[in-house]
């Protein structure tokens, strides 16, 4: 790990300073779910898609309802993905009617770039360094961010956590976007990985789909957006 915070320790360089000045620290999200229900297995919609509003900066991460399709936003556009025979079946189009089980939006009046991020070898490494990131520019214990890495992976798992079948799979160097969010006291309404303050999707660019993100292999030279500011 010592190499780890090395490498990341680097990343934070340009997150200090004026730069922590134009981030906003609690953002609003839009939460949709019972956590509770979903671990009893209840999968019913909690919200149907003619409820929300997407933006052009709205990214998020959800299920649909009976867990038929894995959800994920970035810069407003929808990926509802799930296994289908050999491959996926990749949606960008919720009809209205559509509901999810569980979906968290935010959508920043605009993506303040923080710091171009060095070398990223693991999911853990990613979860220091947005550990660290709120120590350096002094967020608190309440802050809710979302988050955006624009950049290119060496490797990726990721997942679809659908029924009837799901899927973990492999993904190998292309351009993608991890965008989640990040908060340490409201875990269990933003659903939160367990053991860690963040939950986290993946846009893969090359594959042209969407998941749940477990590990990466993030190149050197990614670049890392928070809220900016309101004006």
């Amino acid at each position: 790990m010592a190499k780890a915070r090395d490498i990341l320790a680097l990343g934070l360089v340009l997150a200090t300073g004026t730069v922590a000045a134009q981030v906003q620290c609690i953002s609003t999200v839009d939460s949709h779910g019972d956590r509770a229900l979903v671990e009893q297995g209840d999968f019913r919609a909690s919200v149907n898609w003619q409820n929300t509003s997407l933006q052009p900066t709205t990214i998020g991460y959800g299920s649909a309802a009976r867990r038929a399709y894995e959800l994920t936003v970035d810069q407003g556009r929808v990926f509802m993905v799930r296994p289908k025979g050999e491959g996926f079946e990749v949606r960008h189009d919720p009809r209205p009617d559509e509901g999810a089980v569980m979906l968290q939006l935010a959508s920043p009046s605009k993506w303040q770039p923080v710091t171009q991020l060095d070398e990223i070898s693991t999911f853990d490494d990613l979860a220091f360094l947005l550990d660290e990131l709120l120590e350096e520019i002094d967020c608190g214990e309440d802050a809710v961010l979302p988050f955006r890495i624009e950049g290119h992976i060496q490797a990726a798992t990721w997942s679809l956590d659908t029924r009837p079948v799901n899927h973990v799979g492999h993904a190998g160097p292309q351009q993608a976007a991890i965008v989640g969010i990040y908060s340490r006291h409201d875990k269990k309404r933003l659903f939160m990985v367990p053991g860690y303050n963040l939950h986290a999707h993946i846009v893969l660019k090359g594959d042209g789909f969407a998941g749940h993100l477990r590990d990466l292999q993030l190149t050197e030279g990614a670049i890392l957006y928070l809220p900016a500011q309101r004006d």
